[in-house]
């Protein structure tokens, strides 16, 4: 082959890859700058779409997400692919030709200064960077920016691909060092540097996918604030992971160490969406809210609670998310996974979160009316000030939930536990609480106003200064109601609503003073003195058929259940306290008072 044929064949390859490193490069650039835009709100309500480069055509953002970085790999690995051949071109008529003379091209320039001192090196850097570094940034920009969404599976993809990139780019310089044989040495140890630089990245996506993504999406797991007597065994294993998450999270932002904030929930990816940011790309939402706040029909009320739109939030993952005051009136959440969501003072009129899983949820000051919360996992919530009136709570599970001044007037807690819930000073007028599970709950100064506990279970309550209305059809139902070991201190429970049976086992305790400790709604100290009044009482000749002592002895076992229990959760939660002078004094207290049961 002659040397013009030579120079002919080089130019044409030159001018194919400068094409397609071109088109290599709009293309990622576009992925890039798409990726870095696509904020927290367009994550949380996937509507937005990409129009893609080069063809009209718009495409949906989780769809975008799935086909972007896949299209970007098939072009990543034509553009390797393709400087491997070139390079191998090059290297076989090296001495046939002047290469200085050809077509330019950065891979014809790159290979013909390898040895051409410190303008070698550079040129060899930067297109390393540009063939080698930059793509993998792409890669990763895309990884991180979509893993708050978290979508299992379409994160588990994009880090396949990193893995498969870092693969590929690897195996390139690798065999690429035959044809790099000649050239200095900074050229050859530059090689070997970037080569170790993207094993690095390969391994630290994959370590955030194990220490930081994968915490987030496993149903099983809560990172941070759920309790080990409530998780599996499986679960509990997770926890020590989880455990050095958050020492690895705390190393890498050095003000939770030295000024004591609570920083650790950076490092794990969720979604954080301000009020501001909501009314800004959709103000015509804010006039469902404040019509509702505003208005005074009643009729307009329904129509919008009713028949209102719906965004489809149906079975998401949006655990840990930072929603504050964000405006979801009529949302469809149901089965959504929303642990440790920040709720707070949002509009949530109407919203579906039947089935829902919200445990530590923080809903204070919500507005709830209507709400749907059919089976759902409320342990542990912030219920604190929210208005529920209206809700239908049947069956949901609201054991250590926080309820203190909540509005439930009007709704619908048949059959829900409510085990060592703090009502205290809520408005339960109308509320249903028919067969509900309230052991050892917290109805301290509460309103009962026509409210019915027909079956419910009321054992090792606190209904001290409870209140409601006097007269027909206002004063509470407690028919067929277990209340044994419950407090009725300052309130008028001994004089309405009960039978003799239910009264015989009724304790009277200033649960106020400082000496019967509240502490996440643990009543330790009351539970203890309820047994011990429980114990001393025999059951009543006219009560020989409901109040047996076969009976009594359950319920004293019940309420010895509860107490160990809830000394076994403090003996776990001892680090929790730690710098929080005041609630650790308080935890010291019930501690010292369970150092007898234990």
């Amino acid at each position: 082959m002659s040397p013009r044929q030579i120079s002919e064949r080089i130019d044409a390859s030159s001018t194919k890859n400068n094409n397609l490193l071109i088109f290599f490069y709009i293309f990622g650039l576009y992925i890039f700058i798409s990726a870095l835009s696509t904020t927290d709100l367009m994550l949380l309500l996937p509507t937005h779409t990409f129009k893609m480069p080069f063809i009209s055509f718009d495409l949906d953002l989780i769809y975008f997400y799935v086909l972007a970085p896949i299209l970007l790999f098939v072009l990543h690995f034509n553009i390797l692919l393709n400087y491997m051949v070139h390079l191998k071109k090059l290297y076989a008529y090296k001495g046939q030709v002047d290469l200085e003379s050809i077509d330019p091209s950065l891979y014809s320039y790159a290979f013909a200064l390898l040895e051409g001192g410190y303008k070698g090196t550079i040129i060899n850097w930067f297109l390393w960077l540009l063939v080698y570094f930059l793509p993998m940034l792409v890669f990763v920009v895309i990884y991180q920016r979509f893993a708050a969404y978290h979508h299992q599976w379409i994160t588990l993809l994009h880090l396949i691909i990193i893995l498969f990139d870092v693969f590929l780019i690897s195996s390139s310089m690798i065999h690429n060092r035959s044809y790099l044989g000649h050239s200095q040495n900074s050229v050859r140890y530059s090689s070997h540097l970037f080569i170790i630089m993207i094993l690095f990245v390969g391994f630290v996506e994959v370590a955030f996918y194990m220490l930081f993504f994968h915490p987030m999406i496993d149903k099983e797991y809560d990172s941070t604030v759920t309790k080990p007597y409530q998780m599996t065994a499986s679960a509990l294993e997770r926890e020590k992971v989880g455990t050095f998450s958050r020492i690895i999270c705390k190393i890498n932002h050095p003000k939770s160490l030295l000024h004591g904030e609570d920083a650790t929930m950076d490092c794990f990816p969720r979604l954080v969406v301000t009020e501001e940011e909501m009314a800004k790309i959709s103000p015509d939402r804010l006039y469902i809210p404040r019509h509702l706040a505003f208005t005074e029909s009643a009729k307009d009320k329904e129509l919008i609670l009713k028949y209102g739109a719906r965004i489809d939030l149906k079975e998401r993952n949006l655990r840990y998310a930072d929603l504050k005051a964000s405006i979801l009136t009529r949302a469809d959440m149901e089965s959504s996974e929303l642990q440790g969501i920040d709720l707070s003072q949002s509009h949530l009129q109407a919203v579906k979160l039947n089935n829902a899983r919200l445990e530590d949820a923080n809903l204070m000051s919500a507005q709830l009316q209507e709400v749907e919360l059919f089976r759902a996992d409320l342990r542990g919530a912030n219920l604190v000030s929210a208005n529920m009136a209206g809700a239908d709570l049947q069956e949901s599970i609201l054991s250590d939930a926080k309820l203190t001044g909540t509005r439930l007037e009007d709704s619908n807690l048949e059959k829900a536990t409510l085990i060592n819930a703090d009502l205290g000073y809520a408005d339960l007028l109308r509320a249903f609480f028919r067969d509900a599970d309230l052991t050892g709950a917290s109805l301290y100064k509460t309103g009962l106003t026509s409210s019915v506990f027909e079956g419910a279970v009321l054992v090792a309550a606190d209904l001290s200064g409870v209140s409601f209305v006097e007269g027909e059809m206002k004063t509470p139902d407690f028919d067929n109601t277990a209340m044994s070991g419950a407090n009725v201190y300052g309130s008028k429970m001994l004089t309405h609503g009960l039978s003799v049976c239910q009264k015989r086992l009724l304790v009277n305790i200033d649960t106020s003073s400082h000496k019967y400790l509240t502490f996440y709604g643990r009543r330790v100290k009351y539970l203890d003195e309820s047994i011990r009044l429980i114990r001393s009482k025999e059951p009543v000749p006219e009560c020989q058929d409901i109040d047996t002592a076969e009976l009594k002895k359950e319920l004293e076992t019940r309420l010895e259940t509860m107490l160990k229990t809830s000394c076994v959760q403090l003996e776990q939660e001892e680090g929790i306290y730690e710098g929080n002078e005041i609630t650790k004094e308080s935890f010291l207290e019930l501690e010292r008072s369970c150092s007898s049961i234990l």
